[in-house]
């Protein structure tokens, strides 16, 4: 390939991310992953929290819409423990990007709350572990 025709890939990929306004759009897959995992992890994850709002997990989401993801939230579901009360969240997060190569490509983003809180209200509290894969 010469250096005009990859110019011009490059300038149709530039052009594609602009038009769609995805910024991951013309990335290799790990780099969009990475820069998704970047996102996740300026927000503040760590800790124990005991809101009823999933207030971390909804910065998550806020973080993506600030910087341009594009997210479908797929699945969520509740796990019980043994006592049959719920002691985990899950979220299962999908953020579509067109690659180097212009083909579709979905980053999962899995979100898991754990409860830490009481025997019989494990997710009083909980904590947080978020990563895109």
């Amino acid at each position: 390939m010469n250096r005009q025709n990859t110019a011009s890939e490059l300038s149709g990929m530039a052009r594609q991310a602009l038009e769609t306004g995805n910024p991951l759009d013309g990335l290799l897959k790990s780099k969009a992953i990475k820069i998704v995992n970047n996102v996740i992890g300026r927000v503040n994850t760590r800790g124990i929290f005991d809101d009823a709002y999933w207030r971390p997990i909804n910065k998550i989401f806020a973080a993506f819409g600030k910087n341009d993801l594009p997210y479908t939230i797929e699945k969520t579901r509740y796990d019980k423990d043994v006592n049959g009360n719920p002691a985990t969240k899950r979220w299962w997060v999908e953020i579509p990007f067109t690659n180097e190569r212009g083909r579709e490509h979905i980053i999962y983003v899995h979100i898991v709350a754990s409860g830490a809180g009481t025997v019989d209200e494990p997710l009083s509290r909980y904590d947080v572990v978020a990563y895109a894969s």
